[in-house]
């Protein structure tokens, strides 16, 4: 029996075919990473907005991007479980003042299409250009990015592009192999 994979809405689905059962499994995040929807977040120690970009560029992730209501009613949930009184969000206005561009891994920048602004934010005071989100009431503020005493870094990275190498298991009844479906769509040994 041929393995046969689809994929379900936004994560990755993966078929595995044994004794001629087909088992489902989810794609997994790193370790001491946290899965939400389609993304895994990897919650980091106190920096800068800068230092916590190159933090997670360094581990093939991004500063996070918060998108939905839902998503940052997540990251909310998960700081406070973490004592994070404040984390960055990876979108700053430091080009344009008020035009708000959410900076992704690949180096591709976005107009931010989700906030959720406390209602005096973004106040640009003193020219702070860079976004972030406070845990005891979820609203979003704009801060000066060099802060670092109080700010931690949330990295994110899409489930999808985690890398899963492949497996192979031997049995009396045979060889499993598993496949995973990558974000181009292509399913991978």
């Amino acid at each position: 029996m041929e393995p046969q994979l689809v994929r379900l809405s936004k994560t990755v689905t993966i078929f595995v075919t044994f004794f001629g059962l087909i088992k489902t499994l989810s794609a997994a995040c790193l370790p001491n990473s946290t899965q939400f929807e389609s993304s895994c977040y990897s919650f980091l120690n106190i920096t800068t907005w800068a230092n916590g970009q190159k933090w997670c560029q360094e581990i093939g992730t991004m500063h996070m991007v918060i998108e939905s209501a839902e998503e940052n009613a997540f990251i909310i949930q998960e700081m406070r479980l973490r004592d994070m009184a404040h984390a960055w969000i990876g979108c700053s206005d430091e080009q344009t003042e008020g035009a708000w561009v959410c900076h992704f891994a690949d180096g591709v920048t976005r107009a931010m299409s989700y906030a959720d602004w406390r209602s005096d934010q973004p106040n640009n005071w003193k020219n702070q250009d860079c976004a972030s989100v406070r845990s005891d009431n979820g609203k979003w503020m704009d801060d000066f990015c060099h802060h670092h005493e109080r700010f931690y870094v949330v990295c994110e990275t899409n489930s999808t592009k985690v890398e899963i190498p492949p497996a192979v298991v031997s049995s009396s009844a045979g060889t499993v192999t598993c496949y995973i479906m990558g974000a181009d769509g292509r399913l991978r040994p």
